[in-house]
């Protein structure tokens, strides 16, 4: 695969701009190319460019996002086409706030990403995570109820138990008459 003929490749970052939590994951996407090409990344997404040398013909990708579980956590070796490559990681919150994510992109000259990376780093962009108190309160009080409930079940079922164990203590007399019991 030959290099850009301008000795640089464009990267592109795009993240959903906004996250709630609790919510569907979000997404971050990473795309190398030359610099004429598209990237065809959402308008919706926050989104940032840099460039690179263009030094190597294959990229790994690995994601820096603190306050987020990312998957997966590098990407697998792929080869930068002119056109464009793109790879998509899954963001998922883990608290609220404002938080910067990116990622470091190791270019190899071989075709299986073996040998010494030329590391080098992407910009980085901001998202939003935002707590739905709403929806929390929702999925906690829904919670509480499950666990009122099962407790609640537990006790009857406790309750029940002890009162029929009582009932045969009080009338052992009448059932050793009724089904002929004679002690030894």
């Amino acid at each position: 695969m030959p290099r850009a003929a301008s000795g640089l490749y464009k990267v592109e970052l795009g993240a959903d701009k906004q996250l709630k939590i609790p919510g569907p994951p979000g997404e971050l996407l990473v795309w190398i190319g030359v610099p004429s090409a598209e990237s065809h990344i959402p308008a919706d997404m926050a989104k940032v460019t840099d460039t690179l040398p263009a030094v190597g013909t294959t990229a790994r990708i690995t994601p820096f996002a603190p306050g987020f579980d990312v998957e997966p956590k590098q990407s697998v070796c792929m080869q930068i086409h002119p056109l464009g490559s793109k790879y998509r990681f899954t963001l998922i919150p883990k608290e609220a706030g404002i938080f910067k994510v990116g990622a470091d992109v190791q270019l190899f000259d071989s075709e299986d990403c073996s040998g010494t990376p030329i590391p080098q780093a992407a910009a980085t962009l901001e998202v939003e995570v935002v707590v739905d108190t709403a929806k929390l309160v929702g999925e906690h009080g829904k919670q509480l109820w499950e666990i009122f409930w099962e407790g609640l079940l537990k006790f009857w079922g406790a309750v029940v138990a002890l009162f029929f164990g009582l009932l045969l203590f009080l009338l052992r007399k009448r059932l050793k008459r009724l089904f002929g019991y004679q002690p030894d």
